[in-house]
Protein backbone atom coordinates (compact mmCIF):
# COMPACT_ATOMS: atom_id res chain seq x y z
CA UNK A 1 0.00 0.00 0.00
CA UNK A 2 1.56 3.37 -1.40
CA UNK A 3 2.42 6.07 1.49
CA UNK A 4 3.36 8.67 -1.13
CA UNK A 5 1.49 11.75 -1.35
CA UNK A 6 1.65 13.54 -4.76
CA UNK A 7 5.21 15.57 -5.18
CA UNK A 8 6.33 14.06 -2.11
CA UNK A 9 8.71 11.59 -1.14
CA UNK A 10 7.47 7.68 0.55
CA UNK A 11 7.34 7.67 3.77
CA UNK A 12 10.60 6.08 5.22
CA UNK A 13 8.47 3.24 6.65
CA UNK A 14 11.91 1.52 8.16
CA UNK A 15 12.05 3.90 11.11
CA UNK A 16 8.61 2.82 12.10
CA UNK A 17 8.15 -0.09 14.41
CA UNK A 18 5.72 -2.93 12.77
CA UNK A 19 2.58 -1.31 15.11
CA UNK A 20 2.94 1.86 13.72
CA UNK A 21 3.09 0.66 9.95
CA UNK A 22 0.01 -0.89 11.29
CA UNK A 23 -1.25 2.32 12.06
CA UNK A 24 -0.64 3.79 8.97
CA UNK A 25 -2.37 1.66 6.90
CA UNK A 26 -5.67 1.21 9.21
CA UNK A 27 -5.21 5.30 8.66
CA UNK A 28 -5.80 4.78 5.36
CA UNK A 29 -8.39 2.63 5.23
CA UNK A 30 -10.11 5.07 7.76
CA UNK A 31 -9.61 7.83 4.76
CA UNK A 32 -10.98 5.62 2.12
CA UNK A 33 -14.60 4.83 4.38
CA UNK A 34 -14.73 8.21 5.08
CA UNK A 35 -14.30 9.02 1.15
CA UNK A 36 -11.77 11.70 1.81
CA UNK A 37 -9.32 12.51 -0.89
CA UNK A 38 -5.97 12.22 1.13
CA UNK A 39 -5.17 10.82 4.69
CA UNK A 40 -5.49 13.74 7.10
CA UNK A 41 -4.55 14.13 10.89
CA UNK A 42 -7.27 12.79 12.29
CA UNK A 43 -7.25 9.26 10.33
CA UNK A 44 -3.57 8.92 12.02
CA UNK A 45 -5.75 9.01 15.49
CA UNK A 46 -8.02 6.59 14.06
CA UNK A 47 -5.55 4.43 12.86
CA UNK A 48 -4.26 4.12 16.30
CA UNK A 49 -7.45 3.49 18.00
CA UNK A 50 -8.45 0.77 14.66
CA UNK A 51 -5.07 -1.08 16.40
CA UNK A 52 -6.27 -0.67 19.54
CA UNK A 53 -3.47 -2.60 21.27
CA UNK A 54 -1.37 -0.02 22.14
CA UNK A 55 -1.55 2.16 25.73
CA UNK A 56 -2.26 5.41 23.55
CA UNK A 57 -5.06 3.72 22.23
CA UNK A 58 -6.45 3.16 25.78
CA UNK A 59 -5.28 6.84 26.46
CA UNK A 60 -7.06 8.09 23.50
CA UNK A 61 -10.27 6.00 24.81
CA UNK A 62 -9.86 7.63 28.47
CA UNK A 63 -9.86 10.97 27.26
CA UNK A 64 -13.59 10.20 25.43
CA UNK A 65 -11.26 10.84 21.96
CA UNK A 66 -12.85 7.53 20.70
CA UNK A 67 -13.51 6.61 16.98
CA UNK A 68 -17.09 7.76 17.21
CA UNK A 69 -15.88 11.59 17.59
CA UNK A 70 -13.04 11.23 15.62
CA UNK A 71 -15.09 10.59 12.99
CA UNK A 72 -18.39 13.00 13.42
CA UNK A 73 -15.36 15.57 13.27
CA UNK A 74 -13.88 14.50 10.54
CA UNK A 75 -17.62 14.27 8.98
CA UNK A 76 -17.82 18.01 10.02
CA UNK A 77 -14.50 19.61 9.03
CA UNK A 78 -14.15 17.72 5.68
CA UNK A 79 -17.72 17.40 4.66
CA UNK A 80 -17.28 19.49 1.52
CA UNK A 81 -13.71 17.43 0.43
CA UNK A 82 -15.69 14.00 0.26
CA UNK A 83 -15.67 12.15 -2.98
CA UNK A 84 -15.75 8.62 -4.79
CA UNK A 85 -13.89 6.45 -2.70
CA UNK A 86 -10.50 5.43 -4.01
CA UNK A 87 -8.21 2.92 -2.81
CA UNK A 88 -4.87 3.65 -0.95
CA UNK A 89 -5.24 7.75 -0.84
CA UNK A 90 -2.21 9.46 -0.41
CA UNK A 91 -0.88 11.26 2.94
CA UNK A 92 -1.92 14.90 3.40
CA UNK A 93 0.66 17.16 3.46
CA UNK A 94 -0.10 17.81 7.17
CA UNK A 95 -0.06 13.69 7.72
CA UNK A 96 3.30 13.41 6.02
CA UNK A 97 4.72 16.10 8.49
CA UNK A 98 3.80 14.58 11.79
CA UNK A 99 4.89 11.39 10.44
CA UNK A 100 8.52 12.79 9.37
CA UNK A 101 8.00 14.66 12.57
CA UNK A 102 8.54 11.53 14.56
CA UNK A 103 11.38 9.55 12.93
CA UNK A 104 13.27 13.11 13.45
CA UNK A 105 12.82 12.73 16.93
CA UNK A 106 13.73 9.25 16.77
CA UNK A 107 16.50 9.98 14.83
CA UNK A 108 18.21 13.11 16.29
CA UNK A 109 18.06 11.48 20.24
CA UNK A 110 17.00 8.06 20.51
CA UNK A 111 19.51 6.56 18.27
CA UNK A 112 22.33 8.08 20.21
CA UNK A 113 21.19 5.89 23.64
CA UNK A 114 18.81 3.28 21.69
CA UNK A 115 20.26 2.20 18.58
CA UNK A 116 17.11 0.09 17.90
CA UNK A 117 14.46 2.87 18.66
CA UNK A 118 11.88 3.39 16.47
CA UNK A 119 8.44 5.49 15.84
CA UNK A 120 6.28 3.97 18.56
CA UNK A 121 2.48 5.33 18.29
CA UNK A 122 3.03 7.29 21.47
CA UNK A 123 5.89 9.44 18.80
CA UNK A 124 3.12 9.56 16.44
CA UNK A 125 0.02 10.61 18.00
CA UNK A 126 2.48 13.24 20.31
CA UNK A 127 3.39 14.30 16.89
CA UNK A 128 -0.33 14.66 15.44
CA UNK A 129 -1.85 16.60 18.33
CA UNK A 130 1.37 18.99 18.16
CA UNK A 131 1.07 19.91 14.37
CA UNK A 132 -1.23 23.25 13.81
CA UNK A 133 -2.64 21.62 11.01
CA UNK A 134 -4.73 19.86 14.88
CA UNK A 135 -5.95 22.93 15.39
CA UNK A 136 -9.54 22.52 14.90
CA UNK A 137 -9.87 19.06 16.47
CA UNK A 138 -8.11 20.85 19.55
CA UNK A 139 -10.37 23.91 19.30
CA UNK A 140 -13.54 22.10 19.99
CA UNK A 141 -11.98 19.30 22.52
CA UNK A 142 -9.60 21.32 24.23
CA UNK A 143 -9.84 19.52 27.38
CA UNK A 144 -9.17 16.34 26.35
CA UNK A 145 -6.29 17.05 23.93
CA UNK A 146 -4.13 18.68 26.73
CA UNK A 147 -5.24 15.52 29.13
CA UNK A 148 -3.75 13.12 26.47
CA UNK A 149 -0.60 15.18 26.55
CA UNK A 150 -0.05 14.70 29.91
CA UNK A 151 -0.53 11.46 29.96
CA UNK A 152 1.91 10.49 26.63
CA UNK A 153 4.64 12.85 28.07
CA UNK A 154 4.19 11.20 32.10
CA UNK A 155 6.74 8.43 30.88
CA UNK A 156 8.99 10.42 28.60
CA UNK A 157 12.52 11.54 29.44
CA UNK A 158 13.14 14.69 29.99
CA UNK A 159 15.46 15.26 27.40
CA UNK A 160 13.46 13.50 24.64
CA UNK A 161 10.81 16.02 26.02
CA UNK A 162 12.85 19.30 25.49
CA UNK A 163 14.60 17.87 22.12
CA UNK A 164 10.71 17.12 20.69
CA UNK A 165 9.66 20.29 21.96
CA UNK A 166 11.73 22.28 20.15
CA UNK A 167 11.12 20.57 16.89
CA UNK A 168 7.92 20.21 16.80
CA UNK A 169 7.78 24.19 18.31
CA UNK A 170 10.38 25.69 16.98
CA UNK A 171 10.78 29.37 18.60
CA UNK A 172 10.43 32.04 15.71
CA UNK A 173 13.58 33.16 13.74
CA UNK A 174 14.54 36.22 15.13
CA UNK A 175 14.49 38.93 12.51
CA UNK A 176 17.74 40.62 11.43
CA UNK A 177 17.81 44.26 11.56
CA UNK A 178 17.83 45.55 8.26
CA UNK A 179 21.06 48.14 7.77
CA UNK A 180 19.74 51.77 7.78
CA UNK A 181 19.98 53.27 4.20
CA UNK A 182 21.80 56.74 4.01
CA UNK A 183 20.18 58.95 1.09
CA UNK A 184 23.30 60.71 -0.20
CA UNK A 185 22.67 64.56 -0.07
CA UNK A 186 21.44 66.18 -3.14
CA UNK A 187 24.94 67.86 -4.16
CA UNK A 188 23.40 69.97 -7.41
CA UNK A 189 22.19 72.45 -5.91
CA UNK A 190 22.51 75.63 -7.67
CA UNK A 191 23.68 78.92 -6.01
CA UNK A 192 25.11 82.01 -7.47
CA UNK A 193 29.09 83.52 -6.38
CA UNK A 194 28.51 86.55 -4.09
CA UNK A 195 31.97 87.46 -6.46
CA UNK A 196 31.30 86.57 -9.86
CA UNK A 197 26.94 85.58 -9.43
CA UNK A 198 27.66 82.55 -12.37
CA UNK A 199 25.75 79.38 -10.79
CA UNK A 200 27.83 77.13 -8.77
CA UNK A 201 27.22 74.01 -6.47
CA UNK A 202 26.29 74.84 -3.40
CA UNK A 203 28.82 72.22 -1.79
CA UNK A 204 32.13 74.02 -3.57
CA UNK A 205 34.05 75.91 -0.78
CA UNK A 206 35.74 77.85 -3.56
CA UNK A 207 33.96 79.71 -6.92
CA UNK A 208 35.82 77.40 -10.13
CA UNK A 209 35.34 80.51 -12.03
CA UNK A 210 36.93 83.29 -9.84
CA UNK A 211 38.28 81.43 -7.25
CA UNK A 212 36.71 83.24 -4.42
CA UNK A 213 36.25 81.40 -1.10
CA UNK A 214 32.69 80.97 -0.42
CA UNK A 215 33.23 81.11 3.42
CA UNK A 216 34.54 84.21 4.71
CA UNK A 217 37.47 83.66 6.86
CA UNK A 218 39.92 85.86 9.25
CA UNK A 219 43.21 86.71 7.01
CA UNK A 220 44.96 86.99 9.98
CA UNK A 221 44.12 83.59 11.53
CA UNK A 222 41.76 81.71 8.99
CA UNK A 223 38.68 81.34 11.55
CA UNK A 224 35.68 81.50 9.99
CA UNK A 225 33.41 84.06 10.47
CA UNK A 226 30.45 84.39 12.47
CA UNK A 227 27.42 83.63 9.73
CA UNK A 228 25.50 87.09 11.12
CA UNK A 229 25.00 90.04 9.11
CA UNK A 230 27.67 92.69 8.86
CA UNK A 231 30.23 90.67 11.30
CA UNK A 232 33.06 93.14 11.29
CA UNK A 233 35.60 91.70 13.68
CA UNK A 234 36.94 87.63 14.27
CA UNK A 235 35.59 85.68 17.39
CA UNK A 236 39.05 83.88 17.60
CA UNK A 237 41.58 86.96 17.17
CA UNK A 238 39.59 90.06 16.79
CA UNK A 239 41.29 91.01 13.54
CA UNK A 240 39.78 93.65 11.25
CA UNK A 241 37.24 91.24 8.62
CA UNK A 242 36.99 92.95 5.13
CA UNK A 243 33.88 93.94 4.09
Amino acid sequence: MSTKSPGQQSLEIDWLTPQTREIILLAQQEAEKTGTPAVQLEHLLLGVLSEGKSLVAKQLQSCTLDMATLRAHIDAVYANNFYFKEDNPPFSQAAEECVQNAIAMITYYLTRYRPSARVAANHLVLSVISHPGIQRLQMAHPTQIATLRLQITADMEPNFLRHSENLLHPPPAREVPKPPTWKRANTNVRVHCPSCQRPIQANWKYCTYCGHHRTKVCPNCSAPSPAVADARFCIECGHHLDP
